[in-house]
Formats: C-alpha cells, sequence, structure tokens
C-alpha cells in the first residue's frame, strides 16, 4: 500500500490517494481527504489537560494528529474518515474539554 499527498484542494484540504496492490495489479485506488481544525478549549489549564486531549482524541479511528498548547488554549485536530468534527467535538465535550464556539 502507497499514499501519496496531492495538491490542497480549494478548501484547504489536503488530497491523499491510497493505492493498495503493486504496479502490475492496482486492486482499488480511494481518495481520501485530510481535515484540520484549529479551536479554542477554555478549560485547558495545564500540562496535564493537554496531554489528556492528545491522548484521547489519538485514539479516534481516523484522527491523524493533535496539538494542545496550554498557554493559548488552541488545539489543532487534523482527520480523515472515520473520523468527523462532531466525533471529535462530542469527545471533547465528554471529556471536559469542550471546543469554545
Amino acid at each position: 500500500m502507497t499514499k501519496d499527498e496531492g495538491p490542497k484542494t480549494d478548501d484547504g484540504h489536503s488530497s491523499f490517494v491510497v493505492r493498495l496492490g503493486s504496479d502490475k495489479t492496482k486492486l482499488h485506488e480511494e481518495k481520501l481527504e485530510m481535515e484540520t481544525k484549529i479551536f479554542q478549549a477554555p478549560a485547558i489549564h495545564c500540562g496535564h489537560c493537554t496531554m489528556t486531549i492528545e491522548r484521547e482524541v489519538k485514539e479516534l479511528a481516523g484522527v491523524a494528529t493533535v496539538k494542545a498548547d496550554q498557554n493559548t488554549q488552541m488545539v489543532t485536530v487534523s482527520w480523515q474518515a472515520p473520523a468527523t468534527w462532531d466525533q471529535i467535538k462530542g469527545l471533547l465535550t465528554e471529556i471536559g474539554y469542550p471546543p469554545a464556539n
């Protein structure tokens, strides 16, 4: 399996093409879009908060990266299917770090 990053789409998402199989026997080709959201989580107060957010959100299938900053209370999450923003937001709310609106 190979993964090639393609050009950015008009809305800023990265395009990925996943090829399964060898060059001689291409079995399946699927385009996956990576989404990224940057938001404030006002409940962040310390390094433990950021570690909790990063650990919990990374466990969701499809989440590629999570970075939380205790000084700015900002969180950056990048994901692709099967993860969704509603799923990520729900988990953050469940663990006590809901995104600011």
